[in-house]
This record gives structure tokens, sequence and C-alpha cells, in this order.
């Protein structure tokens, strides 16, 4: 369970863990992934919804009611950050990821086969667009009742979306993006603590050139790179360049070092 996976954490030096929030879900065949842990058996797949008394999710068991939050995954979720708090590790909460295929979407409390609620009735790929029905109602209900949770928590940061880099970002997603960050920022005005907003920008096969949209937009922004370090120091150049606040680290296991040899992912969290 989640204690000795932060003891070992803490253990080997790490101080970054990376946290999905259940509002996306593998089954066991998909990636080739080998005890893959987004793969939950269908008794041990936890959301921030309560299961309804209605058979028939994708996964297994009852579908998922939109309406009722679930008390046990919040007071998980408190505990998961509070002990990564006390090791010094630093979350990151993964609100959203793309859905790679139908199975998938089908697979989540937002695709219309998980819930019982008609919820979700559009394609995968407009499941994260500002205009997807009442769908957005529930995304929206979803972050606010996240950041209202961890408000009071100094070693968590938020990325909006895993992974939009692979469906044309800033064209299919940038709107929703920025929405989100929006609403993340606008309601943690009052809060003790002001979170940094990740955006996952790109793995290799993208140059960061829009860092002042992204600032602009995000206000809090953070710059999650995947892949090379070298992303990391374009982003610094461009930081330099434009003057803007705005950290950029790489926060993927073994992406590398940087020109001492500090391993990226063990500074993370001090970013």
């Amino acid at each position: 369970d989640y204690i000795p996976y932060l003891d070992e954490l803490a253990e080997c030096g790490f101080n970054l863990t990376r946290t999905f929030s259940g509002t996306y879900a593998e089954l066991k065949h998909n990636f080739n992934i080998t005890n893959n842990t987004l793969a939950p058996d269908s008794d041990r797949f936890l959301t921030p919804w309560q299961r309804s008394d209605r058979p028939g999710h994708p996964l297994g068991g009852n579908k998922f009611d939109l309406t009722k939050w679930n008390p046990e995954y919040f007071a998980r979720l408190k505990n998961f950050v509070s002990e990564a708090g006390k090791r010094d590790i630093v979350v990151e909460f993964v609100f959203f990821c793309i859905f790679y295929s139908d199975e998938l979407w089908n697979a989540s409390p937002f695709g219309t086969e998980g819930n019982i609620n008609g919820i979700g009735d559009c394609d995968r790929l407009k499941a994260f667009n500002v205009n997807n029905g009442s769908l957005l109602d529930v995304q929206n209900d979803f972050v606010l009742k996240i950041i209202d949770t961890l408000k009071d928590f100094d070693n968590i940061y938020y990325e909006v979306m895993n992974e939009p880099y692979t469906q044309d970002f800033f064209e299919r997603y940038g709107e929703f993006h920025d929405y989100i960050a929006e609403l993340i920022v606008n309601a943690e005005v009052n809060f003790s603590y002001k979170h940094l907003i990740a955006y996952n920008y790109s793995n290799r096969i993208a140059r960061i050139e829009n860092v002042r949209r992204i600032a602009d937009q995000g206000k809090n922004a953070l710059v999650a790179c995947r892949g090379e370090s070298l992303l990391v120091r374009r982003l610094a150049e461009e930081r330099r360049r434009v003057e803007l606040p705005v950290p950029g680290v790489n926060d993927v296991a073994g992406a590398g070092a940087d020109e001492q040899g500090t391993p990226l992912r063990n500074r993370v969290g001090h970013a």
C-alpha cells in the first residue's frame, strides 16, 4: 500500500510522486505493462464518486453516480498527501488524462458506459472541451472539490492533464486547459497556499515556444516537460528571454540529470 511505497521513496532519496485522480483507468492488457497500477482490479478502482446500484461498468462492478462524492476516496487522498508531506515528498496530482482509445474512454467514470447519469455522451476527443455539455459541470465540480480538500497542504501541485501533446495540445485542449488553470487560480485566491499548476507540454517531440501564453493563462504556471533534460534548459533560456518567473522541471524518474549530474527527479520538489 502507499505507506511502504512512500517509505521506499524517502529511503531512496526521492521527493516527488505522481498521482492520477481516478478519472482515468486502464485495462490490464493495455500497453503491455506488468502490474500496471493504472489497471486496478474491479473491486479496487477507487474514484471520487460512489458506485451506484446499477451493474455494468466496463472494468467490472457497478457504474458510478456522478452526483455523489465518495468519502473513502477523499479520506484516503488526504492521508496520502499528509503521509507524503511527513517524508518531505511532493505530490503531483493529475486531474485528467487523455483517452487514447474508445476502450479507455468507456472505462472512465466520465464515459456514458461508466456512469448512470447520462454524462459523457460525446466523442472521447471532445471529453476535454469547454463545449462538452454537462460533462464540463462534473469536471468543474471535481476540480473544485479536490483543491478544497487539499488546500491546507504545501506539498502538492496540480497537473491539469496527462500527455495532451499526443493529440494536438493547444489546438484541441488549449482552451480547456486554460479554463481549468483559471478555475484553480480563482478558487485559491483566499487560500493560505497557492499551488503551482503544471502544463504537461511535451515528450521529446516539441520545443517549448509559448511560455508567455502559459504564464499569462496559468498564473502560477509550472511547465512540466516529460523527456530530455535539454527541454528544461530550453525552458530556462526562454524564461530568461521573456523575464517570466515560470519554473521549468522534468518530473520523470530516470529522465536524466543536469550539467552537474544531479538527477532531475531528485530536485523537482524544490523547483
